[in-house]
């Protein structure tokens, strides 16, 4: 075979090796239309800021709502501001203040062991103030440095295994990396679809409650520990518990949904015998220096639900704050007790849970 020959059969592989880069990105390039495609359009800030339970990711454990205003205008609400904000120099340094400026927190968790949970605050939030300022001081007061990481082109402060992201100058995210991200990866897909089981639902629509709590135990069982503690547990297919804050300073009413009536008619007794169990070692938490804040918790059977009505003492819950105060570390002098009189910081047109309103 002459060279000349030669050269012309190999021409298709040239032509083939020297076309290979433009393959390559090619195919690179439908790669990303397809990677592209499958994110969908980004959801805008006006769609973030709608809903704070469409970020949720589906499957949660738990889930829990706080009207933080109300909180804050309870009877022991100064002292769990001020326990928060000598956590939180930071945000206070950049001009955020939760009395004024934080309006609720949505939480949804995800596993019964570990912290596997996302949160959304919803509030007035100057994120380019906040993060400057993180910048220029990141670290926590207990010492933990703020690590700043990018996911999705969002920016996450992370102090060790929980930290926080700033969605919008309206709603912000918290709670571990994972749980972030997953909300984050519905705001690059745009499907921010709310999804709760239609009893909690009913909760938040149609009650005034300043907290609201939901408890899935049917496709998450507890361990047998758990349940020969708490043995009102057992046979317990969801929770769901009404709170607000009138006199004696918090009042609580729930429903549980049993697997039949006779583990309702069960787990009636057993909140009420759980209720004796607390009023008999009150003397005892009196020794640590524990205040008793259960005042009264009844309970009845209605077919294959337990309702329960519980009255929870506002003094004794401002004095526990204190106390929790002692032993978190933090930074700062240790919070006192709110100097609220009975009665003087119930949230206007609170609304007390009954028995029937539950799930």
């Amino acid at each position: 075979m002459s060279p000349r020959g030669g050269l012309r059969g190999r021409r298709p592989i040239l032509v083939g090796l020297l076309g290979l880069p433009f393959a390559v990105a090619a195919c690179a390039s439908d790669k990303n239309s397809i990677v592209e495609a499958s994110l969908g359009s980004e959801a805008s800030a006006a769609a973030i800021d709608q809903d704070p339970w469409a970020l949720l990711p589906r499957g949660p454990v738990g889930w829990g709502y706080v009207d933080a205003q109300r909180l804050f205008a309870s009877r022991f609400g100064p002292t769990a501001l001020n326990l928060v904000l000598r956590r939180l120099p930071a945000l206070q340094a950049a001009g955020f203040d939760p009395k004024r400026d934080l309006s609720s927190m949505s939480v949804g968790v995800y596993s019964i062991q570990g912290a596997d949970f996302i949160g959304v605050l919803k509030g007035s939030f100057n994120r380019a103030k906040i993060e400057a300022h993180i910048e220029q001081n990141p670290v926590t007061p207990l010492g933990i440095p703020l690590t700043k990481t990018s996911y999705g082109e969002r920016t996450l402060f992370m102090a060790e295994s929980i930290g926080f992201c700033l969605l919008t100058d309206q709603t912000a995210l918290f709670g571990n990396q994972m749980g972030m991200r997953r909300a984050i990866d519905r705001v690059r897909r745009g499907r921010l679809e709310r999804s709760l089981p239609d009893w909690l639902e009913s909760q938040l629509k149609n009650s005034q409650a300043p907290i609201v709590t939901g408890l899935n135990l049917k496709e998450n069982p507890l361990s047998a520990a758990t349940r020969s503690e708490l043995p009102f547990l057992n046979g317990m297919a969801t929770l769901g518990v009404l709170a607000n804050f009138e006199e004696p300073g918090m009042n609580l009413a729930g429903t549980a949904q049993y697997d039949d009536e006779n583990a309702a008619r069960f787990g009636a007794q057993n909140l009420e015998a759980f209720d004796d169990y607390l009023q008999s070692m009150g003397w005892v938490m009196a020794l640590f220096g524990v205040a008793q804040p259960l005042r009264s918790l009844t309970a009845e059977a209605q077919g294959s639900e337990a309702r329960f009505v519980a009255q929870i003492d506002g003094a004794a819950v401002d004095r526990l704050l204190v106390q929790a105060d002692g032993l978190l570390p933090g930074a700062g002098a240790p919070v006192s007790p709110s100097a609220v009189t009975p009665g003087s910081a119930v949230a206007p047109g609170a609304v007390a849970p009954t028995p029937g309103a539950g799930p």
